[in-house]
């Protein structure tokens, strides 16, 4: 367990989120994120879930809202301490796929307004509107051209914005991080850092089937 924490700490930044970057490099080609962060890991070995992971996994599962501020609060401060430091012009939040009564992308955007910064509109379109959630395809290649096919940035004032803090909430393949960050950066903003509240360090673990 000592070993597990102090590998987690080693990973902190300054405003305690932690650095994917170097594994993150690992696996693409063509690489468009130019930083990438989380708060938590889905599992730690064989200490499963952490706290914010466990608490997200049911704030998503069963939409209440009680729980999904609870999972915020565990770290807001973080995020904001981020925002402040690195001075970005805008926050985009990754569109998802799957509606939902009560989305967890939605309480984090609401709360993220009282530092007055501008989001980039993302939009999701679809072909003959059938959804096709990430989750359900099953290799980095199928991800990635699905993202790139309906993910798009509806906004005139993005080509204003160098720098630009992408969010999403679980993470497994990046492909649709990887993707929107391609189509931020074809409005010519220069550059895009990503977070997301719960990432898996083990890509060969599915983790957004679970979710």
């Amino acid at each position: 367990y000592l070993k597990v924490n102090n590998h987690i700490e080693s990973l902190q930044d300054s405003c305690w989120l932690l650095d994917a970057w170097k594994t993150f490099g690992k696996h693409f080609n063509n690489v468009f994120l130019d930083r990438t962060y989380y708060a938590d890991q889905y599992k730690w070995m064989e200490f499963w879930r952490w706290k914010l992971a466990e608490m997200t996994f049911y704030a998503k599962q069963s939409q209440n809202t009680e729980l999904i501020n609870k999972s915020i609060d565990q770290f807001i401060m973080k995020l904001e301490c981020f925002i402040k430091k690195e001075q970005f012009d805008a926050i985009a939040i990754t569109p998802w796929s799957i509606d939902r009564k009560n989305q967890l992308l939605w309480f984090l955007k609401s709360r993220l307004k009282t530092l007055n910064l501008p989001f980039v509109n993302i939009i999701k379109y679809f072909p003959n509107n059938i959804s096709i959630p990430q989750k359900s395809l099953k290799t980095r290649e199928q991800r990635i051209q699905n993202a790139r096919n309906t993910i798009f940035i509806d906004d005139k004032n993005a080509k204003k914005y160098n720098k630009v803090f992408l969010i999403d909430d679980f993470v497994w393949s990046w492909s649709t991080l990887n993707e929107t960050a391609s189509k931020l950066k074809s409005e010519w903003i220069k550059e895009v850092i990503w977070f997301a509240f719960v990432w898996n360090l083990n890509l060969d673990y599915e983790v957004i089937n679970e979710v």
